[in-house]
C-alpha cells in the first residue's frame, strides 16, 4: 500500500511537471514569438530611417553642397573684382607714398620725383575729383 501510494504520489508529481513544462514552453514560444514581431519592427523601422537617411543625403546635401559651391564662385569672383578695384586705384595712392617717405625724413630713398610725374599725379587727382563730383551729382537725380 505504501509502494502504490508512493507510485501514486510520484506519478502526480510527473504529471505536474508535465504541465509545468507544457506552460513553460508555451510561454517561452510566445515570448519568442513577441521577439520575432519586434525584430521585424525593429527592422522596419531601421529600414525606413536608413531610408530617410539616404534621401537626405542624396536631396538636402547635395542642394547644401550646391549652394555652398555657387557661394566659394561668388566669393571668387567678389575678390576678383576687389582685387582689380584696388589695382585701378593705386595709381592715386602713389603720391602718398612719396609724401610720406619724404615727411618722415628718409634720405635713403632714391625716388626722384620729376615734372611729368607730378603732373601726372595732379591730372589723376583732377580725373578723380571730376568723376566723384559726377557720381553723386548722378546719384542724386
Amino acid at each position: 500500500m505504501i509502494i502504490e501510494i508512493s507510485v501514486a504520489v510520484i506519478a502526480l508529481t510527473f504529471l505536474a511537471l508535465a504541465i509545468y513544462l507544457i506552460k513553460l514552453s508555451s510561454q517561452a514560444q510566445r515570448s519568442i514569438q513577441l521577439m520575432q514581431l519586434d525584430v521585424q519592427n525593429m527592422t522596419i523601422e531601421l529600414l525606413r530611417l536608413v531610408q530617410n537617411a539616404n534621401q537626405f543625403i542624396s536631396t538636402d546635401l547635395h542642394s547644401v553642397s550646391e549652394e555652398t559651391a555657387q557661394l566659394i564662385h561668388k566669393l571668387t569672383d567678389l575678390s576678383s573684382d576687389i582685387n582689380n578695384k584696388s589695382h585701378s586705384l593705386n595709381f592715386l595712392f602713389k603720391p602718398f607714398s612719396f609724401l610720406t617717405s619724404k615727411l618722415s625724413g628718409d634720405a635713403s630713398s632714391d625716388t626722384n620725383i620729376s615734372i611729368p610725374q607730378l603732373l601726372k599725379w595732379i591730372a589723376s587727382g583732377v580725373l578723380l575729383l571730376k568723376t566723384t563730383k559726377g557720381f553723386i551729382h548722378g546719384k542724386r537725380k
